[in-house]
């Protein structure tokens, strides 16, 4: 008898059902994983001399650590399931939602089944489903990424050199393109001769709970759409994705609203920028933003290779534009007896676009501002960084792995990425090494 048997026996037991009656009805299973990083961490240099010199501490910390339930009932020939995922945080870090007037504002991965959660429909047509989870444009850069984190403190970086960070529970003002969208629909289509088709769309709701005036003229939306091809140890994967409304530089928006018969009452924040770029091109009347992502892997023997390319384009402003563009490559090598080699390299250049960060200033004489893209930093020379990591693993059993991690982020003169430990200066360092644990149940 497997552990999960053992599980749903004992709440069949505390439930007082029978044995024989639950083996026949339930579908429940209980699950879950932990990601435990034990490490120094230290950023170095960059250009900020608050922020100068070498910032080291020990660091214990957890990523994405989860505790799901899962449970399904057939009905005819399809079936009915639920999921709900959510922390499973040993260290008591998770952070908690933010409900305002009885409208959660700031949903959370914290919050119980804040992780990915739904309810669904699955059978010969596919998988349809809502609730929050990844989106399909995100599952294509999974699939490249294998063992290494697209955040993660220790093993990550990639997603947050080449999409700014990751969103969870992003609700309508998601700047990344590496994100799990609350109150979302899935179709994940079936596989049909190695191909398979997934999208994504955001619900209307996020265009009903705008917190002002000025953001009640938007339309945010989401779209996501993702193409599979798997074919022995062949993949190759192709993402789209587009934010309609998501203000992505958080600048101030504009907007008339109609008032009492004869009035109007005009909603801004004045922003100067010099020189000009075009009508109202401090403020955010709404835009369009896009990512593309294409990867691949192919294994051979016990190598596993893979990369990705990934470009997104951001309508910063009206009238300004940035793009960013990076690509990483992934190698997973098979020692054999349980040990394992695993290395990453990641890469993107300057910010290109005409939202140049030398035409932004506050008026009135007051210094400069930067405003961000979700993580990056707006069009500019020494705008790019890079990124690698290696690691030994040992597979104790099917569960449990452990071993040593060594990663490097370095940013250009006027990129100022983060491990997700310390502040990182423009132009500074950041570097990773200690202990990884690994263990699902």
């Amino acid at each position: 008898m497997n552990n999960k048997s053992r599980i749903a026996l004992a709440i069949a037991a505390a439930l007082g059902v029978s044995s024989g009656a639950m083996a026949q009805t339930s579908t429940v299973q209980i699950g879950g994983s932990f990601n435990l990083f034990v490490q120094k961490a230290t950023s170095t240099g960059g250009t900020n001399s608050s922020l100068n010199g070498t910032k080291g501490h020990d660091n214990l910390s957890l990523s994405e650590p989860e505790m799901w339930v899962h449970g399904e009932e057939k009905i005819g020939a399809n079936t009915v399931y639920f999921r709900c995922t959510s922390s499973f945080d040993l260290m008591g870090t998770s952070a908690s939602s933010t409900t305002t007037g009885g409208v959660t504002t700031t949903p959370s991965a914290g919050q119980f089944c804040g992780r990915n959660s739904a309810l669904g429909l699955k059978g010969s047509f596919g998988n349809v489903f809502v609730g929050t989870w990844d989106v399909a444009n995100k599952l294509v850069y999974n699939q490249i990424r294998g063992w290494w984190g697209g955040t993660a403190s220790l093993t990550g970086a990639s997603a947050t050199v080449l999409l700014g960070g990751s969103g969870s529970n992003t609700g309508n003002s998601g700047a990344t393109f590496f994100e799990r969208r609350n109150r979302s629909l899935h179709y994940h289509s079936p596989v049909m001769n190695g191909f398979q088709l997934t999208g994504t769309v955001s619900a209307a709701n996020e265009a009903t709970i705008q917190s002002t005036a000025a953001t009640m003229a938007l339309s945010p939306r989401l779209l996501s759409l993702s193409a599979h091809y798997t074919n022995g140890p062949l993949y190759v994967g192709l993402g789209w994705e587009q934010h309609k409304d998501h203000n992505p530089a958080s600048r101030a928006i504009t907007t008339t609203l109609g008032g009492a018969a004869g009035a109007n009452t005009t909603v801004s924040t004045t922003v100067t920028i010099s020189p000009a770029l075009g009508s109202n091109t401090g403020q955010y009347n709404g835009g369009t933003d896009s990512n593309y992502t294409i990867g691949a892997r192919y294994t051979i023997g016990g190598t596993r290779l893979s990369g990705l390319y990934t470009k997104t384009t951001y309508d910063v402003t009206t009238g300004t534009t940035a793009t960013k563009s990076g690509y990483a490559l992934y190698v997973d090598h098979n020692l054999g007896s349980g040990h394992s080699l695993k290395g990453q390299y990641y890469k993107t250049g300057d910010t290109k676009g005409n939202a140049e960060i030398a035409n932004y200033s506050l008026g009135g004489g007051a210094a400069a501002t930067t405003p961000k893209l979700a993580g990056h930093s707006l069009p500019g020379a020494g705008t790019g960084a890079d990124g690698w990591g290696l690691a030994y693993m040992y597979q104790f059993s099917k569960r449990t792995q452990a071993g040593f991690v060594y990663s490097v982020l370095n940013n250009d003169a006027n990129s100022s990425y983060s491990k997700g430990v310390n502040t990182a200066a423009p132009g500074s360092t950041q570097r990773g090494y200690g202990l990884n644990v690994r263990h699902t149940f």
